[in-house]
C-alpha cells in the first residue's frame, strides 16, 4: 500500500468566471497549479483530490487523506488549487478531472448553478430504491448535525474560519473591550485601529456594529443609505485609522502596539497568539467563510468519491483536521469533541467560530453579494478616504453633554468641601 502526496504536482482547475476569494483573502491558502502537469496529476494514485494549500492542505493531509488511505488500501494524491481566478477544476471540459475537490462557498455555488458538480448523496432518494429508508432516516440525522445556514444540495460542509476584531491584551489590560460596538468607541476604548484598506469584511463590521441584524446587513448595504451608515460609523474613529494593506498587515499593527483594535482572521491570530503574541478576539460580529467538499458530475468513481466525503465529513476526523487549525467544524458533533491543541496544549474554544459561545452574533460572508457590488462600495471608500480629513465626529448629543456637566460639578464641589 502506498500514499503519495503530490503538492508540486499540478492542475489547471478552469469554471468560468470563479475565483477562490477565500484564498485571496488569505485563508487558507493556495499553492498554483500549472497546465502542463494536468493529466499526470489527475493519473497518479487511485484517487485526486483537490484541495487548499498551505498549512490548511497539510493538516487534511494528517487528519483525512492518510487515515482514509490506509483504511481502503489506496494511493491518494493530493493537488491544491491555486490563488488565480482561473484555477478551479477543469469540470466544464472532457479533461482529467479530481475525485473529490473542496470549495468554498461562492465556488461551489456557482458550480452547482452550472450542472458542474454532482448532487449530493441523499438529497434526492428514490423510495422505491432498496435500503432507501434508512439512507433517508441516516440523512436527517446528518443535516440535523450540521449547523443551520450550511446545508448544500451540492456539497458538505468541512471546516469555516472567520474575520474578528482582535485586540492588544496588553494595551487594554485593564479595560477590554465588551462587543463590537467598541472597535469604533473612542471614549471607551482609546487608541489606534487597524483596518485593511478595502471594503470587504469592514462594511458589514461597520452595520453590525451600527446596531444592523447579520440576516439584514447586505439588504442594507445594497442602499445607499447603507453605505452613508456604514461610513458615518467609520467617521466616529477616522482620526484614529492605521490602515493596513493585508489582513496580516493589520494584525501585526496590532500585536506591535501600534494600534490597540482592529480586524484580522482568526486562523492567524490563533497562530501568532500561541507563539505569545498579545492578541485576543472579539467573536461579536464575525464574519465566516466556509469550505465544501464536492464530487465533480461524471466522476470515475462516484462510489468511492461518496466514500471519502462521508469519512472526511464524519465528526472525529473533522475535529482532527480543525484542531490543527483553530477552524470551526460545522457539524456539532465534531464542535464538542475539540478540547485542546495536539502538540501545543492550548484550549482551543477561544480560537473556534463555530464553538457556541462564540457564534452568538454571526454573520456568514455571501462572496456573490460582493461579486456584484465590490466596486460600487470599493469607490464609496475611496472617496470616504480621500475626504477624512474633513470628516467631523457627529456631536456629543445634549443629553450626554449634561450628564457630563453635572458629573464635573460634583467633582468640583467635593473638593471644594
Amino acid at each position: 500500500m502506498t500514499y503519495r502526496f503530490a503538492a508540486t504536482i499540478t492542475l489547471v482547475l478552469w469554471i468560468a468566471g470563479i475565483s477562490l476569494s477565500a484564498l485571496a483573502a488569505g485563508e487558507p491558502d493556495g499553492t498554483t497549479i500549472t497546465a502542463s502537469e494536468e493529466k499526470t496529476a489527475a493519473s497518479i494514485g487511485d484517487m485526486t483530490v483537490a484541495t487548499f494549500g498551505g498549512a490548511y492542505g497539510q493538516a487534511l493531509d494528517i487528519a483525512v487523506l492518510k487515515p482514509f488511505a490506509d483504511l481502503q488500501n489506496i494511493s491518494i494524491n493530493l493537488v491544491h488549487h491555486s490563488k488565480n481566478e482561473d484555477t478551479l477544476a477543469a469540470l466544464g471540459n472532457d479533461g482529467p478531472k479530481p475525485d473529490v475537490i473542496e470549495l468554498d462557498r461562492k465556488a461551489i455555488d456557482a458550480a452547482c448553478a452550472a450542472g458542474l458538480l454532482a448532487k449530493r448523496v441523499g438529497a434526492e432518494t428514490d423510495p422505491a430504491d432498496g435500503g432507501a429508508e434508512t439512507q433517508q432516516v441516516s440523512e436527517k440525522k446528518d443535516n440535523a448535525d450540521i449547523l443551520d445556514g450550511f446545508h448544500h444540495d451540492c456539497g458538505v460542509a468541512s471546516l469555516s474560519w472567520s474575520a474578528v476584531t482582535v485586540f492588544n491584551t496588553k494595551r487594554l489590560a485593564k479595560k477590554p473591550p465588551r462587543g463590537l460596538s467598541d472597535l469604533f468607541n473612542l471614549k471607551r476604548v482609546p487608541g489606534k485601529r487597524a483596518f485593511v484598506a478595502r471594503p470587504e469584511y469592514l462594511f458589514e463590521t461597520l452595520l453590525m456594529a451600527d446596531g444592523v441584524r447579520p440576516s439584514k446587513v447586505y439588504e442594507t448595504l445594497a442602499t445607499e443609505a447603507g453605505v452613508k451608515r456604514a461610513l458615518n460609523r467609520l467617521a466616529r474613529v477616522a482620526r484614529n485609522i492605521v490602515w493596513a494593506d493585508t489582513p496580516t498587515e493589520a494584525l501585526g499593527l496590532v500585536e506591535s502596539g501600534q494600534a490597540v483594535m482592529g480586524q484580522a482572521f482568526n486562523g492567524r491570530v490563533f497562530i501568532d497568539s500561541a507563539r505569545g503574541a498579545p492578541i485576543a478576539i472579539v467573536w461579536d460580529g464575525q464574519i465566516q467563510d466556509t469550505n465544501y467538499f464536492a464530487i465533480p458530475a461524471n466522476a470515475k468513481d462516484q462510489k468511492q468519491s461518496e466514500d471519502f466525503i462521508t469519512f472526511a465529513t464524519d465528526a472525529t476526523q473533522l475535529a482532527n483536521h480543525a484542531q490543527h487549525l483553530a477552524y470551526g467544524p460545522l457539524k456539532r458533533s465534531a464542535i464538542a469533541q475539540l478540547t485542546t491543541h495536539p502538540t501545543l496544549g492550548i484550549e482551543l474554544a477561544p480560537y473556534i467560530p463555530t464553538h457556541p459561545k462564540n457564534r452568538k452574533r454571526s454573520l456568514r460572508r455571501d462572496a456573490a453579494w460582493w461579486e456584484a457590488n465590490s466596486a460600487r462600495l470599493e469607490h464609496a471608500l475611496i472617496e470616504w478616504r480621500a475626504s477624512e480629513a474633513t470628516v467631523k465626529v457627529a456631536p456629543v448629543a445634549r443629553k450626554v453633554r449634561k450628564k457630563r456637566y453635572r458629573k464635573r460639578r460634583k467633582k468640583r464641589r467635593r473638593r471644594k468641601y
